[in-house]
């Protein structure tokens, strides 16, 4: 299968490129001029652009089967800004629709849409989401993309709805939640990975919004 891949060139988006590669996809990363890609796969192709730049989105999206999109104005590694991450949103969903792709697996945020009601018990109890700026905007964020993606009608989505995003070893105990029990707030950076890897593949998930966490963290 080929995917077109779009990302901050974070972390995060390392983790689920790698495990993309390494499950043997072919990939179209959209990357800036100065973005170093640390990997040298032969099933990568790399269209040097901006992704709020509609020719270079469609350059990425040429011969893609399926979108990973996982932007995000993010905490610590970028400084472009909500906006930005939904006007770009909104550029690839209207050119998969000119192009005809239809599968998109998005990363969205636990406490997006319908899982606003199953967030951990400690940020219920303690509001302490209402208190983090920071999340109070992903969560912003993550509902337009949301939004953007499912009224445009015709696509196969799936968000993948996850909270913070830890780069340490995987804990072995991943899991999938659509009622939120016994989740946490928290998972590794590799295990999303491989999940998205799986997921984009996977029909189950289509019109589906997965809540994933690694329940061995404390929240």
């Amino acid at each position: 299968m080929n995917i077109a891949l779009f990302g901050n060139h974070g972390s995060v988006e390392r983790y689920i490129l790698e495990s993309l590669l390494t499950a043997g996809y072919r990939v179209s990363l959209l990357a800036g001029e100065e973005d170093n890609i640390p990997f040298e796969f032969h099933n990568l192709k790399i269209v040097r652009g901006e992704w709020h730049d509609k020719e270079d989105i469609t350059e990425t999206l040429t011969g893609a089967e399926a979108v990973v999109q996982v932007l995000g104005f993010g905490k610590n590694e970028s400084s472009v800004s909500v906006g930005e991450v939904c006007t770009a949103n909104r550029l690839i969903v209207e050119q998969m629709k000119e192009t005809g792709i239809r599968r998109i697996v998005a990363l969205s945020a636990i406490g997006a849409g319908s899982s606003i009601y199953y967030l951990p018990h400690l940020l219920q109890q303690t509001g302490l989401a209402s208190l983090i700026p920071w999340y109070n905007l992903t969560v912003g964020e993550k509902n337009e993309v949301e939004h953007c993606i499912q009224s445009a009608g015709g696509l196969d989505w799936t968000f993948v709805r996850a909270g913070i995003v830890r780069k340490c070893p995987p804990k072995g105990d991943f899991m999938v939640s659509y009622d939120g029990k016994g989740m946490s707030h928290q998972v590794t950076a590799e295990e999303l990975g491989e999940f998205f890897a799986k997921a984009v593949a996977d029909e189950g998930y289509v019109g589906r919004a997965p809540m994933v966490c690694n329940p061995s963290f404390l929240f």
